[in-house]
């Protein structure tokens, strides 16, 4: 009986072990859950980036957004993307700027930005 019980207690001690090593995995899971931003993998521009950024973008007197990048994204109810971009004014002899653009699509597909905030 004592075996037994010896038995029974090295299998669970076995299957805790066990769970908690296959569980090493969780943490990418959550980097991808609602609210949390992803890091995007290669920061390509899609042509689907590239609509979504001129929907949003409307018409903004004086300056115009170059997506450069796509820096990350983030799950929410819709989705939220962040763009490294070129902001270039329409003032006389003014430089182009680095910023990072936030949009945010709603479900039903409408977009807006809803940040600009300069690159340092």
């Amino acid at each position: 009986m004592k075996n037994l019980k010896k038995l029974i207690v090295c299998f669970l001690i076995v299957i805790c072990a066990l769970s908690m090593t296959s569980c090493s995995g969780c943490s990418k899971q959550e980097e991808t859950t609602a609210g949390g931003w992803t890091v995007a993998t290669d920061g390509t521009i899609t042509n689907e980036h590239r609509e979504l950024f001129n929907k949003a973008l409307g018409t903004i007197d004086g300056l115009s957004y170059n997506p450069i990048k796509l820096l990350e994204t983030q799950v929410v109810a819709g989705m939220n993307y962040r763009f490294l971009c070129n902001e270039h004014t329409s003032a006389e002899n003014a430089p182009d700027t680095k910023v990072i653009v936030t949009i945010y699509e709603d479900l039903d597909g409408n977009a807006k930005i809803t940040s600009v905030v300069p690159t340092e």
